[in-house]
């Protein structure tokens, strides 16, 4: 049996994968000198300046006289006692809607909610 002659050079066959590669590692290249050229071309933004709310002055507040805004309590289904834990003034709960609109579509059912928010508001929390 004789063997066919290759038509192809072996050098030959490496060249497609090393050309995708030099391609690639130019464009990377070119992309990342565009943003760096960019980049220099503008300015700097301004630093923010702090909002006022109507009502307040528009003068400086020190840290000293911000309220602590306190604790909450997140997935509070057990409505934590603040006479327990001191340190907690509110909490959030998570109502599926599927306890809402419970028997049929259209009528809801709002019970699973007055009753967390008044077991929340007879402990004093907001």
């Amino acid at each position: 049996m004789t063997e066919l002659p290759q038509t192809t050079q072996p050098w030959i066959r490496k060249i497609g994968p090393l050309a995708g590669v030099v391609f690639l590692a130019t464009v990377l290249l070119i992309g990342g000198w565009s943003a760096v050229r960019a980049g220099r071309a503008t300015a700097p933004a301004p630093p923010p300046q702090p909002a006022t709310l109507p009502g307040q002055n528009s003068g400086a507040t020190s840290a000293s006289t911000l309220e602590d805004p306190g604790l909450y309590v997140f997935l509070d289904y057990s409505n934590m006692n603040p006479a327990q834990y001191p340190f907690i003034v509110g909490g959030h709960e998570l109502f599926l809607w599927r306890d809402i609109e419970r028997d049929q579509q259209g009528v809801y059912d709002w019970s699973v909610v007055d009753n967390w928010i008044a077991a929340e508001s007879s402990l004093g929390k907001p």
